[in-house]
């Protein structure tokens, strides 16, 4: 797939290298020629603009892309402009990234409907990870549910997942398990990798080091691990 990725901040490089590194053709776009000479190793390709400017912009090739991400985050006027331009123009799926709750209102009112908070999202996850005990990672599905993953507490190794019954005790859904699988990296040293079961069976039991990702509302979630603990 082809991407234009407009700002080559922090959230913008991230973004930009790491579809690069899945294969994804990008188009990295900053004012900034220090910046894009800095990362055009990392990225497909980058180029110095003002895109402020909406003839500069019309010059990329916006019809051939299947999105193009405004992550431009601290010029509120430049995201803004950007965005009004690009929708101007007619394309097809743009994607913007705000940084307060006025830059998404601002975003929205000019017609781009998928936008990006990643700041409010991080700090969200981090509360998570801070309520809960052990909790490795979560996704906030809306403000009283989330899904997180967590390592299996103590009390449940060598327990069947029908032994457990999160869902019947906690009301809480189990999603998968994540298990550390041995395998040799490129050196030949045997190493541990977590990988998702595909195959999460009432039979299977849980070990020291797996983690689960359940389902479930906040207040559930609390008491799962506030139990286990």
């Amino acid at each position: 797939m082809k991407y234009i990725v407009i700002g080559l901040g922090n959230f913008g490089l991230v973004l930009s290298t790491r579809l690069t590194e899945l294969g994804h053709e990008v188009i990295g776009i900053d004012r900034d020629m220090t910046r894009v000479e800095q990362y055009k190793d990392k990225i497909t390709s980058t180029i110095c603009m003002d895109t402020n400017d909406a003839h500069s912009l019309g010059m990329l090739p916006l019809d051939e892309c299947d999105a193009v991400v405004v992550a431009i985050g601290e010029d509120f006027g430049s995201s803004v402009m950007t965005a009004a331009h690009l929708k101007h123009m007619g394309v097809t799926r743009i994607i913007g990234r705000a940084i307060n709750d006025l830059h998404s209102t601002v975003l929205s009112a000019i017609g781009v409907v998928e936008i990006l908070t990643p700041e409010k999202d991080s700090a969200e996850r981090f509360a998570n990870k801070m309520q809960l005990s052990g909790v490795v990672d979560s996704f906030q599905v809306s403000d009283k549910c989330a899904i997180i993953e967590a390592p299996v507490p103590q009390a449940y190794w060598g327990d069947t997942i029908e032994e457990v019954d999160l869902e019947t005790r906690f009301k809480v859904k189990l999603v998968t398990v994540k298990r550390k699988i041995p395998q040799r990296n490129l050196f030949g040293q045997l190493t541990e990798a977590p990988q998702v079961l595909t195959d999460v069976s009432q039979e299977l039991i849980l070990m020291e080091g797996d983690s689960l990702v359940v389902f479930g509302t906040m207040k559930d979630l609390q008491r799962m691990f506030d139990w286990s603990v």
